[in-house]
């Protein structure tokens, strides 16, 4: 049931149709989770009781920094920046996802609609990027080893 059994995925469609390549298009959007999947996420990692109430962001900011601080340096700010994110909610700017767009020619078995649509689907979380603010701290803590820092517009271009 991949994202939708998850509950990370609020939309599903089928069609029956053809996108052409040259309507593939693709961009890295922030994170956003619902309130629900926010909370499930927390208390997936922090083991909170499900019968009991979620306690207050604060609490459960300290708990995630518990866990960060025994991490390695060079993935502490990333793991912080997405922890943080768990804990107070809201979209989250430090870390991205690929989505992509493709415009379909689509026929219809039952019932009418225009005849093109265009999907959104986001590709794999093996694709996460992170922001250059990231990016250049988790450099300075080592993670890339010797690797010169790229700039912005380097880093924009890798991604």
């Amino acid at each position: 049931m991949g994202l939708h059994g998850a509950g990370t995925a609020p939309t599903h469609l089928v069609v029956w149709g053809a996108a052409p390549a040259d309507s593939v298009r693709c961009a890295w959007r922030p994170l956003a989770l619902t309130t629900a999947q926010r909370e499930a996420s927390v208390r997936a990692f922090l083991s909170y009781p499900a019968d009991e109430p979620l306690p207050p962001a604060a609490t459960v900011a300290a708990d995630f920094n518990s866990f960060v601080d025994l991490l390695a340096p060079q993935y502490e700010d990333a793991m912080r920046a997405n922890f943080m994110h768990l804990a107070y909610g809201g979209v989250f700017t430090d870390g991205m996802d690929l989505v992509c767009y493709a415009d379909f020619a689509v026929q219809y078995l039952l019932g009418a609609g225009p005849p093109s649509i265009t999907i959104a689907y986001l590709i794999p979380s093996f694709t996460k990027a992170r922001s250059y603010d990231l990016y250049q701290k988790a450099h300075a803590a080592g993670r890339y080893g010797a690797a010169p820092l790229m700039t912005a517009s380097e880093y924009d271009a890798q991604l």
